[in-house]
């Protein structure tokens, strides 16, 4: 290769390398909480029982600063709103104890069937894709693959099937996540994709009935 040539090249691989998005990590579970405090606050609030400081600093990052570098403890006297107002009322700011962190990733398995069933719930409604947040896809299928599934009633024999199977794998997966250092663990390790993906993974395998083995939806 000539000189010239190899400048050529040169210049050209680092223009490359300018221009390609680096690649990104896969989400962890932490991300996957935070994601659920930041987009779903309400619905996270209303079923875990929590403070609105509390749901404010999972939304922040505080889980995973607690299981990496722990706060300064905190005397539990109540439930899990009790321990954060006092945390932030002594200086913590947006900083959750190792101990709170505990209990917040317990009480979030224990209450995994309810937001299981929450995300159903919403399977079945449908968000609209231009509605939806990023964490919506672990839970609800894209407009049009919806609408193949269900010929457009929503009662179709397939769709009720995958939301039941849905339902149960993600109540399962949920309560799974069950100790702080689960945070730092990718999210695949429990729930490995999309709704979408998990639809065209059990068509393929049967396991949403034999009679739709195999079937392939190329959306």
């Amino acid at each position: 290769m000539s000189s010239e040539m190899k400048l050529i090249m040169e210049s050209w691989n680092s223009y490359i390398n300018e221009i390609a998005p680096a690649p990104q990590p896969d989400p962890t579970v932490h991300d996957f909480i935070q994601a659920m405090a930041k987009y779903k606050g309400k619905n996270l609030k209303k079923i875990l029982g929590i403070s609105g400081k509390v749901l404010a600093a999972i939304a922040g990052g505080a889980l995973i600063g607690a299981v990496a570098a722990p706060a300064l403890a905190t005397t539990v006297a109540g439930g899990i709103g009790a321990a954060a107002t006092t945390a932030i009322a002594a200086g913590a700011g947006k900083e959750i104890s190792e101990e709170m962190a505990g209990q917040i990733i317990s009480k979030f398995a224990e209450k995994a069937p309810s937001m299981a069933k929450w995300m159903m719930i919403k399977v079945g409604r449908g968000i609209p894709d231009d509605q939806r947040e990023p964490i919506d896809a672990y839970f609800d299928l894209d407009d049009e693959l919806q609408a193949v599934i269900t010929g457009g009633t929503g009662n179709s024999p397939l769709f009720k099937k995958f939301a039941d199977e849905l339902y149960k794998h993600h109540a399962q997966k949920l309560t799974a996540m069950d100790d702080p250092s689960d945070l730092n663990k990718p999210l695949k390790d429990f729930i490995a994709g999309t709704a979408n993906e998990y639809l065209k993974k059990w068509l393929n395998r049967g396991d949403l009935g034999t009679e739709f083995k195999g079937t392939k939806i190329n959306k």
